[in-house]
């Protein structure tokens, strides 16, 4: 009696210890010349008969309760019997031929996967029997050991299945049991390689997607790379030997299949829009819901027919998915997308292989081998190239980018420089001489000017310094701008003995002050402090300083008069101080808020969303993001 491959991990036949062991070591020597004599070497069965019958006994017996009526049955002549179309009222296929002589140790059949009920014999006696409908979800090939007389006496093979196609879909072969898993494994090199190619791609993609837009269609690419090897795993004969449970490999290939599609087309949104009135996302949406309900429906009730129903649906939506597809990169490469066009001529390559395949099981073609994995293969390939052009793409970008702000920088060194050379080495004179004159006149309203003149000097000095330091990123890190502001609020309110105190917390998160936010704050800060100087008549003022990587806070509050009943900024809308209204705008360019309003003196509330978002001075800032 045979056994399938499958128990000989459990048992002590003559067969090898480990058949794991044996596949690595073929696997290593499927690239040099097999060591098998020509005797050893597995014999591919032809000229076959066939005939087909009614379902007479689905209950193993004996014999002759399997071999009911086969005399009798109408035989046909075939070459090669792949995939016969079912015939509805007749779901049993009887194949028989007689067995050539061959010189082979441990002399074996290779049946290839097929579905559901196979039973062998050999003459009269059963040797292998197989029901995969009750023991195993999903096809299984089989290894099966012959009689050491097989030669000379007639293979009766019994297949009973409600599939679209009985038979079965490759060479039997019969040979040396070691010839057979070598045979085996040369058959799925390539699909054996390209399963751990795009394995290795799916899993690269989606661990190492940049942190950016597009990680989405990374990831997206990554999982349809991974559905597809999985999907070109589940076709090869080898999985069996190294993880040998049906079950699995059928779940496997339910999950493949319904995640393709919605991985694919989320790639397509993410690269290339989400096409007409956004159809791409609604039909992704609807796989969603389709593959959780057959994941559902298989655990609880097996292989139904709502799981095949479901499956059909989702090949139909498949079809509409790709068309869709197809119609939107088609598109995109109209308006300019370049890229676009290499999308679609992955599409269309996978779409030749397919139809290969279909062509192959509507029987149209007789051929036992598939190739849509090559298709496959392909097109991950394109889209690889895809996201590697995008990331081509962004780097020469940031290169530009990164060229200009060297250029801006230097730039800026020359204003500052300017700056520096001219109007400060001018206001700084001016200031000089007026003070020069002070001393040598003894008109008092001449030297009043000429102070005015010397302490609007002064002021300018400090104007051009706070600007030159918010252009200068020397000094563009938290503690330098705080240091900034914490001296000039002591310069100009420790003279009128205003007591002052500032406050900071910044979290490490937050990202550097840019030279905009820097700038603006830094205006609106002397605004409340002279303000101060001049209205508030305050004895002391307390500024808390707050910053997180997603806003900027700054507190002004002083226990001076406040803005009284009959003050022109008592209104929520502050109308009436220039001052006031220079604060709320600067604070709205960048997109923020400015709160002021009267409890124990006055305060001045501004909050700053972080990275500034203002189209108008926001653009630097959110370029470095």
């Amino acid at each position: 009696m045979g056994s399938s491959l499958l128990t000989c991990f459990k048992s002590d036949q003559s067969c090898p210890r480990s058949i794991q062991a044996l596949l690595f070591a073929l696997l290593l020597s499927v690239c040099v010349p097999s060591s098998a004599t020509s005797n050893e070497t597995p014999l591919s069965l032809q000229s076959w008969q066939f005939a087909r019958s009614e379902l007479t006994q689905p209950t193993i017996s004996s014999p002759t309760d399997l071999k009911n009526g086969q005399k009798e049955l109408d035989w046909q002549a075939i070459n090669k019997p792949y995939n016969l179309p079912q015939t509805g009222q007749k779901p049993v296929l009887w194949l028989k031929k007689k067995l050539p002589p061959l010189d082979a140790r441990e002399p074996s059949l290779f049946i290839p996967p097929l579905y559901m009920y196979l039973t062998v014999f050999v003459d009269d006696e059963i040797i292998y029997t197989f029901s995969g409908h009750n023991n195993a979800r999903g096809r299984q090939w089989h290894l099966i050991n012959l009689p050491k007389d097989f030669a000379g006496k007639t293979l009766l093979l019994r297949i009973e299945s409600d599939y679209t196609k009985i038979g079965i879909s490759n060479n039997l072969l019969v040979g040396s049991r070691s010839a057979l898993i070598e045979s085996m494994i040369k058959h799925d090199a390539d699909r054996v390689l390209i399963g751990l190619l795009l394995a290795v791609f799916g899993l690269l993609a989606i661990g190492f997607s940049p942190r950016r837009k597009e990680t989405v269609a990374y990831i997206a690419f990554g999982a349809n790379a991974l559905c597809i090897a999985i999907w070109v795993l589940r076709y090869t004969y080898v999985k069996e030997l190294v993880l040998p449970n049906p079950t699995f490999w059928f779940y496997a290939w339910l999950l493949s299949m319904l995640g393709m599609p919605p991985t694919f087309i989320l790639y397509v949104e993410k690269l290339f829009g989400t096409g007409y009135k956004n159809c791409l996302p609604f039909i992704r949406r609807i796989y969603l819901i389709i593959m959780s309900l057959s994941i559902v429906v298989y655990s609880i009730w097996g292989a139904s027919t709502l799981v095949y129903t479901g499956l059909n649906i989702s090949r139909a939506l498949f079809v509409v998915a790709i068309l869709l597809t197809m119609h939107q990169v088609a598109r995109q490469y109209l308006r300019g997308q370049k890229d676009a066009g290499l999308l679609f001529l992955g599409i269309g390559i996978l779409t030749l292989f397919v139809v290969h395949d279909a062509s192959l099981a509507l029987g149209l073609i007789s051929e036992p081998r598939t190739l849509s994995h090559w298709g496959s293969f392909t097109l991950v390939l394109v889209m690889a190239a895809i996201l590697g052009m995008r990331f081509n793409d962004m780097y020469q970008r940031l290169d530009v980018y990164s060229k200009q702000l060297e250029s801006t920088a230097r730039e800026r060194e020359l204003m500052v420089q300017d700056l520096h050379d001219g109007l400060g080495g001018m206001a700084t004179n001016i200031s000089l001489l007026a003070d020069v004159a002070q001393r040598q006149i003894d008109n008092p309203e001449v030297k009043k000017t000429l102070n005015t003149i010397s302490g609007l000097s002064r002021e300018s000095v400090t104007e051009i310094r706070g600007f030159m330091k918010s252009l200068d990123n020397t000094s563009a890190d938290w503690p330098s701008f705080v240091a900034d502001l914490r001296q000039y609020g002591t310069n100009i309110l420790e003279p009128h003995n205003i007591d002052f105190t500032l406050l900071d917390l910044v979290e490490i998160e937050a990202e550097l002050p840019s030279s905009v936010l820097r700038l603006n704050v830094l205006r609106i800060y002397k605004e409340a402090m002279v303000n101060i100087v001049k209205h508030a008549k305050a004895d002391t003022v307390e500024v808390k300083l707050k910053v997180t990587p997603h806003q900027f806070e700054l507190m002004i509050h002083d226990d001076g008069r406040g803005l009284s009943e009959h003050s022109p900024h008592k209104d929520t809308e502050f109308t009436g101080g220039r001052g006031l209204r220079n604060i709320t705008s600067r604070t709205s360019e960048m997109g923020g808020e400015a709160i002021i309003e009267s409890d124990n003196g006055t305060i001045i509330h501004v909050i700053i969303p972080l990275p500034l978002k203002s189209p108008a001075l926001g653009m630097a800032q959110e370029d470095r993001n």
